[in-house]
């Protein structure tokens, strides 16, 4: 009976905690999926980690060309990707059930670490600090709800793409990495959690490179810290069996990323060979080294595109704030050679921003005036807070300013923030504690203003991140106006012809062919079956008109016409009749003015389904080359599309 009821009370206790994630997961996936609750909506180049994965499968390390376009690298004529192989992993797993093109999915797990791993540092973190008072408590309780239920991730979601998803895994299991890191510290005998620390470093390092560093950094001051720590280790002055099985494990993680770097770039320290950048010709590469990728002096303009609002981040109607195009100390140090709109992260988490700089301040001087508890805090968190200062300063440094590496700033907000508050919470504990028996009469006042500043704490960071829904098209659209600071903007625009050839350095029309195209070929790419699709996603910064589709037709002697139904989002157009080797398909391009938008679309004054320009062409005479006597091709093809023009 005893075990009946310990049990019960251990679900009793985690029921709360569960349901407060499952919440975060909910809103998480809102904003991600846009309103749309579809967990195979698809974003910028989404598919290449499940490729990723299925070449992984056959034994290499590419990525399919039609997939990864000009954000690959030319490897010895193979074309592969900058990412490491951990959100493809994930993929590989998540395609035993069907789900490996669901990134949306592998977003909402990496998601499930992260807040699991939040929930776990805060509760341990509230331990250490002792803290007494039913009102501290409640008020923990509280702040936990924030964390989870309205994470500093909110802002990220709002713009997904395939950076985003390894971001998304890189943070989450270096967090994970920082709770062992912390238990490790503070537990009487650590042994068990140095080792798990080191597994999930060693995960931490097929992320992302700035979480290698990170991660190795955290590794070594816990083990540093930890055998200093222990008096009986300090007698040995060798390596002592207690830290040599973390060692061996990171070790091997080590040798295996040196040697899967080997085999995709031939050198075992490689990480992102810019040489072999499709995006980048050699001028643009001899630029970068002009410039250099990584530059200290980059670090206060890059402060202020990240932290610091300008004015034209502001607007006067709802929902008052936006993107913008400036900001401080503009063109201070090196150049930078790429740059996406602005939108601080004061902007969509104020309040973690400011909790996490108290939280600085509060660890600081910890470590200057070392007290009781507060020592051992800051003991448990030396090693978490220098790591996570290793992806900031990479990406203060970065030749780059873009909207989706505010994600390599999460774990030291969520960190230093989780300090700021309990910071807030021991000063109120010692209050209450020093007012004795009188201070019933002040708990009241401070459960009534202290829930309503919580409930506007959230309400507002809810706000701040759902004001934050752009479309990937809006910033595409910003690209364009913003054309000095891009390496490629938007091949949607008035007069602008789009490629759908082989060649890789004219393939920008590759992400809009959806369904029913053969392989690209030099000069244009066929259609296969008996229809195609072609889908657009319009940028709203041009008043475009009309597409025009420059394509070959399959005709001979024997098969003097192609016809074909044209079909635009879905309704039928009209019938076109193709007689002549080449020709024109015009298609007018629907008005978007009359959308009709949602409640939320209109607090935020932002469409959440994008305009999209869906294409359909069927064809009723589709036939082979090998049927009408033009060789021995057997696909069964009728147009061969080489370029689309917007009017």
């Amino acid at each position: 009976m005893e075990l009946v009821a310990l049990f019960l009370m251990s679900i009793k206790k985690i029921i709360p905690p569960l349901a407060a994630i499952f919440f975060g997961l909910t809103v998480i996936f809102y904003t991600l999926t846009l309103g749309a609750w579809d967990f195979n909506r698809q974003f910028l180049l989404s598919d290449v980690f499940l490729n990723m994965w299925e070449h992984f499968q056959d034994g290499n390390l590419y990525v399919d060309e039609n997939i990864i376009g000009r954000e690959g690298f030319l490897i010895n004529g193979k074309t592969t990707a900058y990412f490491l192989p951990f959100p493809a992993l994930a993929r590989g797993v998540l395609s035993f059930f069907n789900g490996g093109r669901s990134a949306i999915l592998s977003m909402l797990i990496a998601s499930a670490i992260y807040l699991t791993a939040s929930w776990l540092i805060f509760k341990k973190l509230i331990e250490l600090s002792s803290i007494s008072s039913q009102v501290a408590k409640y008020f923990s309780k509280l702040f936990f709800i924030l964390l989870i239920c309205a994470p500093p991730t909110l802002g990220l979601m709002t713009y997904p793409d395939v950076f985003t998803e390894a971001i998304t895994w890189g943070y989450s299991i270096f967090l994970l990495c920082i709770y062992f890191s912390i238990t490790a510290l503070s537990a009487k005998d650590g042994q068990l959690h140095l080792s798990t620390l080191s597994v999930l470093a060693g995960l931490s390092l097929f992320t992302r490179p700035p979480y290698l560093v990170a991660s190795s950094i955290l590794l070594i001051l816990t083990l540093l810290i930890f055998h200093l720590s222990n008096p009986s280790d300090r007698t040995n002055r060798a390596i002592n069996k207690r830290l040599a099985f973390p060692i061996i494990i990171f070790s091997a993680f080590l040798i295996l990323l040196g040697y899967f770097n080997y085999l995709k770039w031939g050198r075992p320290f490689e990480f992102y060979p810019l040489e072999h950048y499709l995006m980048y010709s050699k001028e643009d590469y001899e630029n970068l080294l002009r410039i250099g990728t990584t530059k200290i002096n980059r670090i206060p303009e890059s402060f202020s595109y990240y932290f610091l609002p300008w004015g034209d981040n502001f607007s006067s109607a709802i929902p008052w704030l936006k993107t913008g195009s400036h900001h401080f100390f503009k063109g201070f140090g090196s150049p930078v050679n790429y740059r996406e709109p602005t939108y601080p992260i004061t902007i969509t988490m104020p309040w973690y921003v400011l909790s996490g700089a108290l939280g600085i301040w509060t660890l600081l001087s910890s470590l200057k005036f070392p007290k009781g508890r507060n020592q051992q805090i800051a003991l448990a968190l030396i090693p978490s807070g220098i790591a996570t200062c290793a992806p900031i300063a990479a990406i203060l440094s970065l030749h780059a300013n873009a909207w989706r590496y505010a994600g390599e700033f999460i774990p030291a907000i969520t960190i230093f923030s989780m300090l700021g508050w309990i910071y807030l919470l021991k000063k109120l504990d010692d209050h209450l504690l020093n007012k004795g028996a009188s201070r019933r009469k002040d708990e009241l006042p401070i459960y009534m203003v202290g829930t309503g500043l919580f409930l506007l704490i959230i309400i507002s960071t809810l706000y701040l991140a759902f004001t934050a829904v752009l479309r990937k098209d809006s910033f595409l659209s910003l690209w364009d106006i913003n054309s000095a600071y891009v390496a490629q903007s938007s091949p949607i625009k008035p007069k602008h012809s789009i490629s759908f050839d082989r060649l890789l350095e004219e393939r920008y029309g590759m992400p809009f062919l959806i369904d029913g195209w053969s392989e690209p070929e030099k000069g244009y790419t066929w259609s296969e079956g008996k229809r195609s699709v072609l889908r657009f996603s319009m940028p709203s910064a041009y008043q475009l008109s009309t597409l025009n589709l420059s394509i070959k037709a399959l005709i001979s002697g024997s098969h003097p016409a192609q016809r074909i139904d044209i079909y635009i989002n879905g309704r039928f157009f009209n019938r076109k009749l193709i007689s002549t080797p080449t020709d024109v398909i015009e298609i007018p391009i629907p008005s978007y003015s009359n959308q009709s938008l949602s409640g939320i679309e209109k607090i935020t004054n932002t469409p959440i389904k994008p305009n999209i320009l869906e294409i359909e062409l069927r064809y009723l005479d589709a036939t082979t080359p090998k049927e009408i006597g033009l060789g021995n091709d057997g696909r069964k093809l009728a147009i061969a599309l080489e370029s689309a023009t917007f009017q």
